[in-house]
């Protein structure tokens, strides 16, 4: 009976710890955005998780479709599907994924925004000029809120950690996009010189914090990637190029990138 036992419950124990770690990489996967590859399937499991699985997959495919919408110039489409992502992390109560979705929606709204000035149109997708510039800032000051929340309780569970450098560049990245929208909207903002002022106090956060991953990662020995780290320098390269087009000095320094 013993022998039977422990077959048993061995495979009672990879039959729950199987399927839960893939879910856990899937939900790593989506914390981090990264929802290029192929879904996965799920080897084993209970209903549940099989329920839990189809939820993901839902996930999965919103994500696939939005960023393919939006870089295909697809706008409207692209806004439905990760508004419709964002609601399901917000029912999942997944932070992580919130403040990812929450940014990846700002940064639509700035594009919205940058379409509206160009054509002179009042309204996209019967959204007019002044709610996407609300949206917007809605949108960033929650990606950041919750980014800035997420920072701290890793850095309360790990200390100066790999991963709490890699949040933190994530983190850095949302203050680097609220400012490119605040500098390209604030013209239009009912308060204007704060929205100026603020986008330029997240500049010289999103400077400060990239700093302090560079300095701190050499003493971590975290390096990052570098295929990471070069889309970082393009796409930091691309806001600031778009703020001088507007009219703006280079706040930054784009020397100091290299």
């Amino acid at each position: 009976a013993l022998a039977v036992l422990i077959p048993l419950s061995a495979w009672i124990s990879i039959s729950l710890t199987v399927p839960v770690t893939q879910l856990s990489k899937l939900v790593a996967n989506i914390n981090r955005n990264q929802t290029h590859n192929e879904f996965p399937d799920i080897s084993r499991g209970s209903r549940e998780v099989a329920r839990v699985r189809s939820t993901f997959y839902r996930l999965y495919k919103l994500i696939r479709v939005a960023n393919t919408a939006f870089y295909s110039g697809e706008l409207d489409r692209a806004y439905k599907t990760m508004h419709d992502a964002l609601l399901l992390f917000t029912k999942l109560e997944n932070k992580k994924a919130i403040g990812i979705a929450s940014n990846n929606m700002g940064n639509l709204m700035l594009t919205m925004y940058r379409a509206m000035k160009q054509t002179s149109a009042p309204t996209l997708f019967d959204i007019s000029r002044k709610k996407v510039i609300h949206k917007g800032s809605s949108y960033f000051k929650a990606a950041i809120e919750m980014g800035e929340e997420a920072l701290q309780k890793i850095n309360d569970e790990e200390g100066f950690s790999i991963n709490y450098l890699i949040f933190m560049q994530q983190v850095s990245n949302r203050y680097f996009n609220r400012a490119l929208f605040l500098l390209t909207v604030h013209k239009d903002r009912f308060e204007p010189d704060d929205a100026y002022s603020q986008g330029l106090v997240d500049l010289s956060t999103c400077k400060d914090m990239d700093r302090e991953v560079v300095d701190n990662g050499d003493n971590e020995g975290f390096k990052g990637d570098k295929d990471v780290y070069f889309e970082l320098l393009m796409g930091r390269i691309k806001g600031l190029l778009h703020m001088m087009k507007l009219g703006y000095d280079d706040p930054w320094g784009i020397e100091e990138l290299f």
